[in-house]
């Protein structure tokens, strides 16, 4: 059974959709998402997401699909890959290193990760080059939760922005935002955690 069969709008409830969504589409997007979700193929992925979501949503072929991410309660692609950058180094905090234990001095940015500058070019496709300066604009008092609430407040803030994450068409190394009608351009990746640091502030 393919989920890209429209067939199935009229034979299930919407509750099926979304399961056989999960069951069929979302775990494979996940799947070692870490490592190649800032891949060039990422676009492509990003309208196959966006096609299942109109299949879910009961729309036509070509109809925008970001109202229906917020309906249907799902996280885009990029989200995902987000939420999956940030949660690896929520688990792993031992693999890496803060400007405290570095340095001792009381900077604002001291309890920040570091990103070696020198592995820089060597480290772009692996998933630190993404989440570490994301990570650093989290607020210290979202960032020292539990993982499990961690977890469920960065789902809530990804989910509350997918239509922010979604317009524009997508490009991991290039961003469109439009946020209260102002519009904002990420060259690269790591420029979105501002949007971070705007949101959460």
């Amino acid at each position: 059974m393919e989920f890209s069969d429209r067939r199935l709008q009229k034979l299930v409830s919407l509750p099926t959709l979304k399961n056989a969504y999960y069951g069929l589409f979302h775990s494979i997007l996940s799947y070692g998402i870490l490592l190649w979700g800032h891949s060039s193929y990422n676009d492509k992925l990003f309208i196959l997401q966006k096609k299942a979501i109109r299949i879910l949503d009961h729309l036509p072929y070509n109809a925008h699909a970001k109202q229906s991410f917020i309906k249907l309660d799902i996280l885009t692609f990029p989200s995902m890959f987000i939420l999956h950058c940030l949660l690896y180094i929520k688990k792993n905090p031992d693999q890496y290193t803060s400007h405290s234990q570095i340095h001792h001095y009381e900077t604002r940015n001291r309890d920040n990760l570091v990103l070696n500058r020198n592995r820089v070019n060597a480290s772009r496709n692996g998933p630190n080059y993404h989440a570490i300066p994301m990570y650093n604009k989290i607020p210290p008092s979202i960032r020292e939760m539990p993982l499990k609430p961690f977890k469920i407040k960065i789902t809530e803030f990804l989910k509350k922005k997918t239509s922010v994450l979604h317009c524009g068409g997508f490009s991991f190394l290039r961003f469109r935002w439009n946020i209260d009608r102002d519009l904002y351009v990420g060259t690269y990746l790591i420029d979105t955690c501002l949007y971070f640091r705007f949101i959460f502030y």
